[in-house]
């Protein structure tokens, strides 16, 4: 082997460990720059020079179980054992308990041996296996005690981004210089007696990819091996158009090819590139290539001395020395679908072959079969309870969750169906397991995955295996558990029993200040902020919390969890304040101990996007929404009910219009919203049922969206259905029925129904006045200005209806924000409205008007505001009356309204891609706002009366222009006087 040490490497290396700092140095490069090297160099000769401190080295990659970084932790600890002759200390074989005391557990060591000085290095945490988060490096404490130095090594990657958040020191992996190149060329080829031309060695080193030193070496060495030496040239032209590694490990391969066999290299590659953790030489890749490809020993065993190089090789187990190959390997052998399931088929043969479920089998066997496609083995595997047994862990449950996701997607299996057909097979439960243990953890797994019934019903088995052998701490633990499921399914009153019937054993049991006592204290909570008992949810959190910072310490997850519900409590009272606050700590604690790629973090991430989004920070609410989904879809899949939490968000934010955004150019997309609402309706359809509190949530965004698309028989379907489906659940006086029942005003004020519009007003009154609290007056006040506006319209109400109510919203408003606010100034305006005179009538005209058939329509529409309003109805055939928006801001009352909608078929207007309406619900035409007038040849002008405002806030129109009269315009109008009684 060939080494160039960089002299200011070692150096920067030296300084690190003197420093002693306790802060790790991060060494960084690209894959091949030469970081392990660099490392395995500098710690051999630190070691001549320092014998006295000890030196641990961990260089992932070099075995399949090297990779796994709690088997790391467990490795060093065994090997600073035996550098130490120190085996007092024992090391826990709880991987948990290793991670939370590596750290302590080596200071201890030296301690206690008198040692000054350990030197700790991880090569290439870019390669760790991705399982429990650990890229998330969740496992590596963030400091260390100061006479242990810790370097680490990696390519830029998603450890290498949590690192550089960490703010570790950076020693950066520069390329070979051009200088550098030709001498580490001369080197190389000396160790095998070759010599290339100052041409060649020129040609080669002035390119730049000939300063990563892997790409260098295996060029060399390719060449090295060349044997015509008058196209060596040519050759060396050939290797360099390779613009990375991997493409030139593929020309290697084609070398090899032309050497060896080529369906010997091929099948070699193919089946090791096709393994999971690599594969056994004698027990698993000889016998596959005898039994399948018929290749003997003999014919395969010089080309492994060849390709050694390429190769790992621990204890018999090989796999590809580095990523480079690996991606050549994919790229040259296994690009066609058909071969590369035949390949996997014949891997899992082999597997099924093995007695018993070793561990080997448990990676490898379901692996294959995924792969292959072979659905009905994998339901075979999946459904023994043994097999599960040791995937529902940590280490590989959400392995388990893929699997499953796998088989239902092509297999349409029954979860539920499939667990009750393996509990029935009793012979086949693992062996020395507990059978209510195993009870216990197949629903905690049908609940993960959000097949909640089926959870409820193995929970209730498992509580009684619990409660026939006198387990009550158990039986407790069950009904917590169910109590949690029922609340899922929104079954509020038998989930509020449940768990107060878990929450009286663990007091009896374990006492008032017990962490599972904390448990049930912060799902009660959850429960009654969801009936808006938000007092009782307020004191059982508070409880809770207090508890769980005693007892667990202020950076436990679970404290996060409880945070996490006080969070969506004050959001549901509008406390953006406070949310933000708690939602913050939930998120920091939650991403400290689970990673920020944990569902648990998805969750926090959408209840602070529905708060950012509340308060119109919308670039924040949606790359909340975005990343939220992302984790969800990468561990749970795309039909899991959470994944629909956050499709419903997205779909929420994409329905705010532009305008209130305040950007002309912001990406306002009914199309997007919904199709995100009914993605997600149907998975919560599915996964909860059709009557589920989250099901009614989207049919009111639902019914809310097409109000806007002016398609309303759509619309009351979804709120009818919102409507009665939170009736049922949630009650008649709950915060969200109120909501829907605002909606439903919306919807039948947009088709001038005013009676069932008044109605609904008034039932939503009822709602939102019993709730009580700030923000519910002042929803009471909004209600009550839309009702003064509808009592205007109906001809059953009066104007003294109308002024109690603007009275009730002036007095709600004006105690709530002052004087002089701009809602309490326009609610004060429409009181004066109400009370001044009326304004004169108007002067006889002077001209009659033109006969109907002789006036230009069009022309008229622009110079005649009096005939405006009709012009459009005349005209109607020719114009593009597409949404309520355009209506709104063409002042069009018509329109808005959306009678026209109801009573036309404008299907065939010109340019209109407006959707096909169904029969008119009116089939007669609406009186137009002004003076009804009768359809004659001649027809007398009249003036048009001002329209009071539709909205509050909207500025009334001014009166028109009286004509040129010396009478009338001698006489100002009186002015409007203060009004009284208010």
């Amino acid at each position: 082997r060939v080494y160039k040490a960089k002299e200011d490497n070692f150096l920067a290396l030296d300084k690190h460990v003197s420093a002693n700092s306790g802060v790790p140095l991060v060494v960084c490069g690209e894959s091949g720059s030469g970081k392990s090297a660099l490392l395995a160099n500098w710690a051999h000769r630190y070691q001549q020079h320092h014998p006295e401190d000890i030196l641990v080295s961990h260089f992932i990659g070099c075995s399949p179980s090297s990779s796994n970084y709690q088997s790391m932790m467990v490795r060093i600890l065994k090997e600073v054992q035996h550098l130490l002759r120190d085996e007092s200390q024992n090391v826990s074989s709880d991987p948990q308990t290793v991670t939370e005391e590596f750290g302590k557990w080596l200071q201890d060591a030296l301690l206690r041996n008198k040692r000054q000085q350990m030197i700790l290095i991880i090569d290439g945490l870019d390669m760790l296996d991705d399982r429990e988060n650990a890229f998330d490096l969740l496992w590596l404490p963030a400091n260390f005690p100061k006479n242990i130095c810790v370097i680490l090594s990696l390519a830029p990657s998603r450890a290498m981004n949590v690192l550089t958040r960490r703010n570790y020191p950076i020693l950066q992996m520069m390329p070979l210089a051009e200088a550098e190149r030709k001498s580490l060329i001369r080197a190389l080829l000396d160790v095998n007696s070759k010599k290339l031309s100052e041409k060649q060695e020129f040609q080669i080193a002035s390119y730049e990819i000939c300063g990563n030193p892997r790409f260098l070496r295996v060029l060399l060495e390719d060449i090295t091996v060349w044997g015509q030496f008058e196209e060596l040239d040519s050759k060396i032209s050939r290797d360099l158009k390779a613009s990375n590694t991997s493409e030139l490990y593929e020309i290697l391969l084609d070398r090899l090819e032309a050497d060896y066999n080529k369906d010997v290299v091929k099948s070699f590659f193919s089946y090791l590139g096709c393994s999971r953790r690599g594969l056994y030489l004698e027990q698993e890749l000889a016998p596959i290539l005898l039994n399948k490809k018929k290749i003997e020993q003999k014919a395969w065993g010089s080309l492994v001395i060849i390709i050694e190089d390429l190769l790992f090789n621990s204890l018999g187990l090989l796999s590809f020395s580095n990523r480079d190959i690996t991606k050549a390997v994919q790229s040259r052998y296994l690009n066609d679908p058909k071969e590369t399931k035949q390949l996997h088929k014949d891997l899992a043969e082999i597997f099924e072959a093995v007695e018993g479920y070793p561990e080997r089998k448990i990676e490898e066997l379901p692996y294959q079969l995924d792969k292959a496609g072979e659905w009905k083995k994998l339901q075979d595997c999946m459904t023994n309870l043994s097999v599960f047994h040791k995937l529902f862990t940590p280490q590989h449950k959400f392995d388990l969750f893929r699997y499953w996701r796998a088989l239902e997607q092509n297999m349409k299996v029954d979860v539920l169906a499939e667990v009750r057909q393996a509990l029935s097979r009793t012979r086949e439960y693992p062996a020395g397991v507990i059978v209510g243990d195993l009870f216990f953890r197949l629903a905690c797994f049908m609940e993960e995955i959000g097949k909640y019934k089926g959870a409820e019903e193995v929970f209730t088995m498992a509580r009684h295996h619990y409660e026939n052998s006198a387990q009550s701490v158990a039986v407790a633990l069950c009904d917590y558990s169910i109590g949690r499921v029922l609340l899922s399914q929104a079954r509020y009153d038998e989930s509020e029993k449940m768990l107060k019937k878990a929450l009286t054993i663990y007091l009896r049991e374990k006492g008032p200040n017990d962490a599972d006592t904390a448990s049930v204290l912060t799902r009660l909570g959850h429960l009654y902020t969801d009936l808006n008992r938000f007092k009782e949810a307020e004191e059982a959190f508070e409880r809770s919390l207090q508890i769980r910072v005693e007892k667990l310490g202020p950076t436990h997850t679970r404290v996060g969890q409880t945070l996490k519900h006080m969070l969506s409590m004050y959001e549901e009272q509008g406390n953006s304040v406070k949310a933000l606050e708690i939602g913050n700590r939930a998120l920091q604690i939650t991403e400290a101990r689970l990673g920020p790629d944990d569902p648990n973090v998805s969750s926090v991430l959408v209840r602070l996007g529905r708060v950012f989004l509340h308060d119109k920070r919308f670039k924040e609410a949606k790359a909340n929404f975005k990343r939220a989904l992302k984790i969800i879809v990468n561990k749970l899949g795309t039909d899991h009910p959470f994944a629909a939490d956050n499709m419903y968000e997205l779909g929420a934010l994409y329905f705010v219009k532009p305008e209130e955004i305040g950007k002309a150019e912001a990406a306002w997309s009914s199309e997007k919203s919904e199709k995100f609402f009914l993605d997600a309706l149907a998975i919560k359809e599915a996964k909860l049922g059709p009557t589920h509190p989250d099901v009614a949530r989207i049919c009111n965004r639902l019914g809310s969206l097409y109000i806007e698309r002016v398609q309303f028989d759509t619309a009351e379907m979804y709120l009818q259905r919102a409507f009665d489906i939170r009736k049922s659940k949630l009650g008649i006086y709950h915060s969200r029925t109120g909501q829907t029942l605002k909606h439903m005003i919306t919807l039948y004020e947009s088709q001038e129904n005013t009676k069932k519009a008044i109605e609904c007003g008034q039932q939503a009154l009822q709602v939102f006045e019993r709730l009580g609290g700030p923000l519910n007056l002042m929803t009471v006040a909004n209600i009550l200005v839309r009702m003064s506006d509808l009592y205007r319209t109906d001809e059953g109400s009066n104007s003294k209806q109308r002024q109690a109510a603007l009275k009730k919203a002036f007095d709600i408003k004006h105690a709530r924000l002052g004087p002089s606010h701009p809602q309490v100034l326009d609610i004060s305006r429409l009181m004066n409205e109400l009370t001044a005179p009326p304004p004169p009538p108007p002067p006889a005209p002077s001209v009659a008007s033109a006969s109907w058939q002789d006036v230009d329509v069009a022309d008229t529409a622009t110079k005649n505001t009096r005939l405006g309003l009709l012009a459009d109805i005349v005209n109607f055939g020719g114009k593009k009356l597409a949404t309520r928006q355009e209506a709104h801001s063409k002042n069009n009352a018509a329109q808005v309204k959306g009678w026209w909608k109801q009573n036309y078929a404008y299907q065939n207007v010109p340019g209109s891609n407006a959707p096909i309406q169904k029969a008119p619900l009116k089939p007669q035409m609406p009186p137009l706002p002004h003076q009804k007038v009768p359809l004659k040849p001649q027809m007398p002008q009249q003036q048009q009366q001002p329209a009071l405002p539709s909205r509050v806030g909207a500025p009334a129109p001014p009166p028109p222009p009286p004509p040129p009269s010396a009478s009338f315009a001698a006489i100002p109008p009186p002015p409007p006087p203060p009004p009284k009684g208010w």
